[in-house]
């Protein structure tokens, strides 16, 4: 009689308040359990989705800081070479002819004195002679961007700061 359609249809025409309520009390809590299993899932993934997102961004804001400092250290080591031409020794003058448009577009930039240059003139030890001021990074060491000057040749490098304050400490003894 379980499987007889009509018994069933009897039976939900005779009472169909009591049958339904038994009938639909499991659905219904499992319906809204598994929407509220549903709702959590998706406020975990988007959380998820939202911190590494928020991580790429400053790994990307990061990368491009450093490329933009070390661009605009390279930019200065090709203007000093060009300067010093084929006598390979640092120019007594290192501050650079900027036009006020591009300086805006710049990171600020610190470089040996006069004084300072004659000093370094003839060292056979690679020398800071440019750098950037300390730039602050979300998700790598701070560091700055360098012009170094060894035996005749320019080059731009980052240094983190820990890698810049070591250098500059073995160039200040090598001040005569």
């Amino acid at each position: 009689m379980m499987n007889d359609p009509l018994a069933t249809w009897r039976t939900l025409a005779e009472n169909p308040m009591e049958s339904k309520q038994d009938s639909h009390l499991p659905v219904e809590e499992s319906r809204s359990t598994s929407r509220r299993t549903s709702i959590a899932k998706m406020i975990i993934f988007l959380l998820f989705v939202a911190i590494a997102f928020m991580i790429f961004n400053f790994l990307l804001g990061d990368f491009r800081r450093k490329q933009n400092a070390l661009a605009q250290a390279q930019m200065l080591s090709e203007h000093y070479a060009q300067i010093a031409g084929d006598s390979k020794k640092i120019p007594l003058n290192l501050e650079p002819k900027i036009n006020n448009n591009e300086i805006s577009k710049m990171f600020r930039m610190e470089w040996l004195s006069s004084d300072d240059v004659r000093k370094f003139r003839d060292s056979e030890s690679p020398v800071i002679i440019a750098q950037t001021i300390k730039l602050p990074l979300f998700l790598s060491a701070n560091g700055r961007a360098v012009v170094i000057y060894d035996k005749g040749q320019y080059s731009a490098t980052w240094m983190t700061a820990s890698e810049f304050d070591r250098q500059l400490a073995q160039q200040q003894s090598l001040n005569p």
